[in-house]
């Protein structure tokens, strides 16, 4: 993951981020064992500038922190930074910072680190966010493993055995929801989904009973939903309560809240989605355009990057083909 310092009036310097797997348990600590820079001399890095936004009338004067410039302080002052660790479903990881430039704005000079090696050690049994759960691994989060945490390798875990696939449809206690929820469950079971369909009388219709019944499945069931689906709006008639988010640089309503299931982090540890309608006829107009979209638009990359339609098209050509060079 690729950023910025969010500094404003500070020198406007790139750094990354990587995910690390780590022990369930354990403080992480971390040494640079080895490294090498280059130094550009007599050169000036240019502050950061405010973002800009649309919803704000934008000032376009030049900030700088003065007093930062005019010192011998070298910025940032650590090369490696270390976060604390987190749950990602199936994996406790530590996000790593690199810092691969430092400035010293009195002399404007510039160091480039080109290589460092770095060693990570978890000791002991205390540190924050111990793993305590253990369930067979999801398939369907690997991609994401592979993507964001950079010693990944399936192998080293249970042997690659996965759970079955599992999706969880939270929707209204009503029995004309549950109709038309059906055909997609229905659906999803043909592409071999362990599919559980729980209305409000079962899970409760406030926000915490419903987050309570998604960890109670998280926690205990043999196979833990990996999908949830929240059917209904946020209000209305057909509702489904959304959380509410307060303070800090984001305000508003939103799901997140029934995702984070494991550790005091932020990162979901199901992927979380919600069908909003307001009418029955919408409810199935919704639907239809989810199948429509997944069968006919959306490609897939188990089929060579091709939609099932095109799929399904290719190997009946195919099929025809064969059948024709045999009759031949």
């Amino acid at each position: 993951m690729k950023g910025k310092f969010v500094d404003v009036g500070k020198p406007n310097l790139p750094r990354f981020t990587r995910f690390i797997a780590i022990p369930a348990q354990g403080k992480v600590t971390f040494q640079i064992t080895s490294k090498s820079n280059e130094v550009i001399q007599d050169i000036t890095v240019y502050p950061r500038q405010t973002l800009s936004s649309d919803s704000k009338k934008q000032d376009n004067s030049f900030v700088i922190d003065e007093e930062f410039y005019n010192n011998e302080v070298i910025f940032p002052g650590e090369i490696v930074e270390i976060g604390s660790p987190a749950i990602m479903r199936d994996f406790r990881i530590v996000p790593i910072t690199i810092n691969p430039f430092q400035y010293n704005p009195l002399e404007n000079k510039l160091s480039i680190f080109t290589n460092l090696e770095i060693t990570l050690e978890c000791d002991g049994f205390n540190g924050l966010n111990k793993k305590t759960k253990q369930h067979k691994k999801s398939k369907y989060f690997e991609s994401t493993y592979r993507s964001t945490i950079l010693n990944y390798d399936f192998d080293l875990h249970d042997n690659g055995e996965f759970q079955e696939p599992c999706y969880l449809f939270i929707y209204p206690d009503n029995a004309n929801v549950e109709n038309i929820l059906q055909i997609l469950a229905d659906w999803k079971h043909q592409k071999g989904f362990d599919v559980v369909m729980a209305n409000t009388s079962e899970t409760g219709t406030t926000l915490n009973e419903i987050k309570n019944y998604i960890q109670n499945a998280y926690d205990n069931w043999e196979n833990p939903p990996e999908f949830v689906c929240l059917v209904g709006d946020a209000g209305g008639n057909f509702s489904i309560p959304t959380g509410h988010l307060d303070g800090g640089m984001y305000n508003g309503e939103g799901d997140h809240v029934y995702s984070t299931l494991e550790g005091d982090d932020i990162l979901a540890d199901v992927f979380l989605g919600r069908l909003s309608f307001n009418s029955l006829l919408e409810a199935r107009t919704v639907i239809s355009e989810w199948k429509e979209d997944y069968n006919i638009n959306r490609p897939h990359s188990s089929l060579g990057y091709l939609t099932p339609e095109k799929f399904r098209l290719t190997f009946e050509k195919k099929v025809k083909e064969i059948n024709t060079l045999k009759v031949a």
